[in-house]
């Protein structure tokens, strides 16, 4: 979500001294300073977390890359701005125009925040499980693509829509409300976060068929062994199941409360400050998890063949001899004659030529190739 567009203000007259007697007088003001202020440290704690987690999640950095902490980031930038502005306004810093080119920074960082975290459900998760699933169906990626850069698209349009309303209301009469696009915005907004849900219920159906078909046909190395120690590659792939299950839940949910506020925004059915409050930490709370449910699935499900390298190696491979070579005991070694082109005795029998372990050929598995399907580190 992003930040709770909240606070009242003066007038557009400038405030020549700073002072800050008399701030956050309102109790409301309060509670939405503090819940930006929780949100930021929240965020920042998820990236910190993140950062350290990616360094054990061998294969699974993939998906939790760049896209997923810059979108973390973005929103950590977002709540910042939404905190500071406020606290501008509560001291009387600046203009209250200013208020408004804050919220215009706050847009864009949380409508660029939002659209990756999008990215990174939608194409990095299911790209990754279509690679190990060997299915490289060219319908899905452009189904896949096609959801991103609509997406994409419309984050901007509601970007630049709300920012020009924003900066309009800066330059023009307080009674020239017409000329901005208050209920456009509010509108584009509703339709930008249900075309947001339906991305990640589609997207999220993809993945959880993709787990299934995974479990029915026990694909080998989907799967690290090394995480769960005893358990069985089912057992594994229902756990990663579960997990993508959370991820869909939390996903909707956060979803369907950015709805509810928005639509709140636009019609005035939440006429409790304290409903609206609730609406907003439930929303952003349930974002933070989302990103936790995502790092969660990058750790334990281990997206390379690396951890278990040893356990597919197979058992007959320590029954291959193993002669080291040492330089001093050469002259121990049986000595082997060159092979003559011809016996020169066609019925004398030939002489066992002593066995020289030197010239095995040792036999070597590639641990990375599973079904016939290399995997690519």
């Amino acid at each position: 979500m992003a930040p709770r567009r909240g606070g009242g203000g003066g007038g557009g007259s400038r405030i020549s001294a700073p002072s800050c007697p008399g701030a956050f007088s309102y109790t409301t003001d309060i509670v939405f300073f503090a819940g930006d202020v929780a949100f930021f440290v929240l965020f920042f704690g998820v990236f910190i977390a993140g950062l350290r987690m990616r360094k054990r999640a061998r294969s699974g950095k993939k998906l939790i890359g760049f896209p997923y902490f810059l979108s973390i980031f973005c929103l950590i930038v977002a709540f910042c701005f939404s905190w500071i502005s406020r606290l501008l306004q509560e001291c009387q810093v600046g203009s209250h125009d200013g208020v408004y080119y804050w919220r215009i920074a706050i847009d864009i960082f949380s409508g660029v925040g939002n659209w990756l975290l999008l990215f990174v459900v939608v194409w990095t998760l299911n790209k990754i499980l279509r690679e190990h699933l060997g299915y490289h169906s060219t319908v899905s990626k452009i189904i896949f693509m096609a959801l991103v850069v609509f997406m994409g698209l419309l984050t901007s349009a509601r970007i630049v829509l709300g920012s020009y309303n924003s900066w309009a209301y800066t330059i023009i009469s307080p009674d020239s409300y017409t000329a901005m696009l208050w209920e456009a915005a509010e509108k584009l907004c509703i339709v930008y976060w249900v075309f947001y849900l339906s991305s990640t219920i589609v997207s999220l159906s993809f993945s959880l068929s993709a787990i299934a078909s995974m479990k029915s046909k026990h694909l080998d190395g989907a799967v690290s062994h090394s995480y769960f120690d005893g358990d069985s590659k089912t057992d594994l792939l229902q756990r990663l199941l579960g997990w993508v299950i959370g991820l869909l839940i939390t996903m909707i949910l956060w979803i369907i409360f950015a709805i509810v506020s928005v639509a709140s925004d636009l019609t005035g059915f939440i006429d409790s400050w304290i409903t609206a409050v609730v609406v907003s930490y439930i929303g952003n709370l349930l974002q933070v998890f989302t990103f936790v449910v995502l790092f969660i699935i990058a750790r334990k499900a281990d997206w390379s063949h690396d951890a278990h390298d040893d356990q597919d190696t197979p058992s007959y491979l320590a029954a291959q001899p193993n002669v080291a070579y040492t330089p001093g005991a050469a002259q121990f070694q049986p000595y082997v004659p060159v092979p003559q082109p011809q016996y020169t005795n066609f019925h004398a029998e030939p002489q066992p030529q002593p066995y020289d372990f030197s010239q095995k050929s040792v036999y070597t598995y590639d641990a990375c190739v599973h079904n016939g399907l290399p995997h690519a580190r």
